[in-house]
């Protein structure tokens, strides 16, 4: 326990250095979600003596392992980035031909983007529920009065040509970060017009809603995040302005980080709000006694730790990790060629109808590592739930100490996103932001590469749109 204590202090002090130090957002927000879910991990462990619920003692001979191969990926990562940043010359000619900022900072400009690219998102956004893609709440088509959504679902059910179109689809529907930010930066930093507001607001919380419908944590805490993000600098003036600011500044973040977390409590409940029963296949609805129950149930004493249960159970991949490493270094280490996913993901099932699906079926293994909820007598693996286990922990899976090699590409990957950080061009700023959000927080890297190019091909509907809006804007 000590030496696990010795080295997650290392790591954490480390990572810390980097994230204080390095100017680089990507960098700052990959080593603090790592930061997170490994080191901190370790010394919570080691300090308390407890963990994850799944945590054994006699497995800290692995946890330091792990431990010792987290701090060996990350070193690896931000070696290669530093040395990548030198090498690799900057993006100058993104920068120049598709600088808009003076657009943008136009009411009028502004106004008709917004009302175009907000319209796209939620016509995309709805085709999606239609299609059930995306959507946490199984029972909600079924058993809502919503008839033009089960029209859309039968509709898109029966016709597989629609069906071919899910990845357009979600990728328009994908806009909705980049539009928020970029109109939130307009609205911050150089245009507080009253009609921008409206839209910025109107946007902000129509989107949480939509992601209390679907059912989704991501959206909603992301949008909290960028929230934060375009209001860094007035959270930074009020915090060294005076103690009385300061301590306004504190009790507003305080809020919304409740704020959040209660937001999520919400969706949680919400993706029952129908549900069945397996005497009554008929859709029931939760009614006001029930609603009551859980109200008590959240303000009880027993979730009165619900914070630490999110930091050392939730936000825990130390331990998952842990089984993962038992279980391959006694029986194998998973197929490595699923990384050739990254050659062949982006290439569209319109033109490839026979396409594999890209899957690690983490839901399967999870079981097997021991980490998920016992197996059914029929062997019914679509009921257990997928596990991630950060780009740390998926490449010992399938490489074992080989995969260190996973960091050296990230670190090159990561040093090709960072030429885009052009904080004074709004679009290019955007598309960094969105890129971070993908690299950063994702537990999955043998697909890594489909989900860039998505992105970029995200980007090239927003320059659309927003090219568009500057022609028609002439005429109007």
């Amino acid at each position: 326990m000590i030496l696990i204590f010795l080295v997650s202090v290392l790591t954490t002090a480390l990572y810390s250095y980097v994230i204080i130090k390095d100017k680089s957002i990507i960098i700052k927000s990959y080593f603090f979600i790592t930061l997170i879910a490994f080191p901190f991990q370790g010394l919570f462990l080691s300090i308390f003596k407890f963990s994850h619920p799944l945590f054994v003692g006699k497995d800290t001979d692995v946890i330091l392992f792990c431990l010792i191969y987290v701090l060996l990926f990350g070193s690896t990562l931000y070696l290669l980035f530093k040395i990548f940043q030198k090498l690799i010359p900057n993006f100058d000619i993104i920068d120049q031909k598709i600088n808009l900022n003076s657009e943008l900072s136009n009411t009028k400009y502004i106004v008709i983007f917004s009302v175009i690219s907000i319209s796209m998102i939620f016509v995309f956004e709805f085709l999606l529920i239609g299609m059930g893609s995306f959507f946490s709440n199984s029972n909600f088509l079924d058993c809502s009065n919503l008839e033009m959504m089960k029209n859309f679902r039968e509709l898109f059910k029966e016709n597989d040509f629609i069906l071919k179109f899910h990845q357009p689809v979600k990728i328009i529907a994908e806009l909705k970060y980049m539009v928020f930010f970029i109109i939130g930066e307009i609205y911050r930093n150089y245009n507080s017009n009253y009609q921008i507001k409206i839209i910025y607001y109107s946007f902000f919380i129509a989107i949480l809603i939509l992601a209390i419908i679907k059912g989704s944590k991501v959206i909603f805490g992301l949008f909290i995040i960028l929230y934060f993000f375009s209001n860094r600098k007035k959270i930074y003036i009020n915090l060294k302005n005076s103690i009385s600011s300061f301590l306004k500044t504190c009790v507003k973040f305080i809020g919304i980080v409740l704020f959040t977390l209660l937001g999520f409590k919400v969706i949680n409940h919400f993706r029952n709000l129908f549900y069945r029963t397996e005497a009554d296949i008929s859709c029931l609805v939760m009614n006001m006694k029930i609603v009551n129950s859980l109200v008590v149930q959240e303000f009880s004493a027993s979730k009165s730790f619900f914070v630490i249960d999110l930091i050392v159970s939730r936000l825990n991949y130390l331990i998952p990790m842990s089984k993962a490493y038992s279980y391959v270094t006694e029986n194998g280490f998973l197929d490595y060629q699923i990384y050739f996913n990254n050659f062949i993901g982006f290439i569209p099932r319109l033109f490839w109808e026979n396409k594999p699906i890209l899957t690690n079926d983490m839901h399967i293994y999870a079981y097997k590592f021991g980490i998920t909820s016992h197996l059914p007598t029929d062997e019914n693996y679509s009921n257990l739930f997928s596990v991630g286990f950060r780009p740390e922990g998926e490449s010992f899976i399938y490489l074992g100490w080989q995969g260190l090699l996973i960091a050296f590409f990230a670190g090159i990957i990561f040093s090709f996103i960072e030429k885009l950080h052009h904080k004074a061009n709004i679009i290019c700023f955007s598309f960094y932001i969105y890129l971070v959000y993908f690299l950063a927080t994702s537990d999955v890297y043998f697909a890594l590469i489909p989900s860039i190019v998505q992105a970029i091909i995200t980007f090239l509907v927003l320059l659309t749109v927003l090219f568009f809006t500057k022609k028609i804007s002439k005429y109007l």
